[in-house]
C-alpha cells in the first residue's frame, strides 16, 4: 500500500501544480508513513482524503517549503514554521513524518478548523481537497514508469506502479 499512497500523493502534487517540486516525491513519500499509521482517517471520510487535505495545506501554507516562517497571531509566540505552518519549535525539532502524524492526529481529535485559523476556509478547503483528489484519481500517475526501477518493456497494465495505483484507487469514496 505504500507505494500507492507515495503514487497518489505525487499525483495530487501534480493536481496541484506541484509534481515536479524537489522535494514532493521525499514529502510524498513521509505523508504516506504518516496516513498509514493512522487506524481510522483523520478526516472521517477515507485516507486517500487525508493525503489530499494533508498535501493541499502542505501547498498552500508553504509551497512545499519546510524553511518557511510566517507571523501568525494565533501561533504561540507570534510565528509559525514548516509545510505545515506549526509552532516553530515542533516545526524545527521534528521532522516531516513526525509532524505530518502530529497534523493528522490534530485535526482527528479536534476536527480540521483546529488547524485553520478560519473553520470556513477549512470547510472550503475539505471541498477542494476533495477536487483535487478526483482529478488526481482520474488522471492517474504521471511520473510512475519514469521513477519506477521496473524495466521500461514491461506492459502498461504490467508495471509494478499501474499494479499499485489500480489497488488504491479502486473503491475510493470521495463525499460530494
Amino acid at each position: 500500500m505504500h507505494a500507492a499512497l507515495v503514487a497518489l500523493g505525487l499525483a495530487i502534487f501534480t493536481a496541484l501544480g506541484y509534481g515536479h517540486h524537489p522535494q514532493a516525491r521525499a514529502i510524498a513519500e513521509a505523508n504516506a508513513v504518516a496516513i498509514e499509521s493512522r487506524d481510522v482517517p483523520a478526516t472521517g471520510e477515507s485516507h486517500a482524503v487525508d493525503l489530499a487535505v494533508l498535501e493541499l495545506y502542505e501547498v498552500l501554507e508553504s509551497h512545499l517549503d519546510d524553511d518557511a516562517v510566517s507571523y501568525d497571531p494565533l501561533a504561540g509566540g507570534g510565528m509559525s514554521c514548516g509545510l505545515l505552518q506549526q509552532r516553530c519549535p515542533m516545526a524545527w525539532r521534528f521532522d516531516i513524518e513526525w509532524r505530518a502524524k502530529e497534523w493528522l492526529r490534530e485535526v482527528h481529535s479536534a476536527g480540521l478548523g483546529s488547524v485553520d485559523s478560519s473553520p470556513t476556509r477549512a470547510r472550503a478547503r475539505l471541498g477542494r481537497a476533495r477536487d483535487v483528489l478526483r482529478t488526481a484519481l482520474a488522471q492517474g500517475q504521471p511520473e510512475s514508469r519514469s521513477t519506477s526501477i521496473a524495466p521500461r518493456h514491461w506492459p502498461p497494465r504490467l508495471h509494478p506502479a499501474n499494479v499499485a495505483w489500480a489497488s488504491m484507487s479502486q473503491g475510493v469514496q470521495i463525499a460530494q
